[in-house]
């Protein structure tokens, strides 16, 4: 499971309770070269928080160091020649949030005339 935030960050989740080690590995990580660990949220689920720029990614996770898992819950997926499915990222462009237009502390009053 992927999600993005206001700010550009981009959580991934995924859940193995019998898992010892789960590393997020992408084209973004070098694949094998710079695996990010994800952290045990204690009750079968893990997750990493990262910052991506807008664009298009692909990624999997590697559990224990042996088993490669697809995230089918992420923008999407396609068939690898090499390792079966990979999961499909797409951070969209993050617009700057505007600041509110400050109101005024009460309306004047407004008196009808006959």
């Amino acid at each position: 499971m992927v999600e993005h935030d206001a700010t550009g960050r981009t959580t991934f989740r995924l859940y193995r309770p019998a898992a010892s080690a789960v590393e997020l590995v992408g084209c973004f990580t070098g694949w094998l070269d710079r695996p990010t660990a994800m952290v045990s949220e204690g009750d079968g689920w893990w997750s990493v928080e990262v910052e991506l720029s807008p664009g298009d990614y692909e990624f999997r996770y590697l559990i224990d160091r042996r088993d490669w898992q697809t995230d089918f819950a992420a923008s999407g997926v396609r068939q690898d020649d090499l390792a079966g499915w990979m999961s499909l990222l797409h951070v969209p462009a993050h617009a700057p949030v505007a600041s509110p237009i400050p109101l005024p502390a009460s309306k004047p009053e407004v008196q009808i005339r006959p």
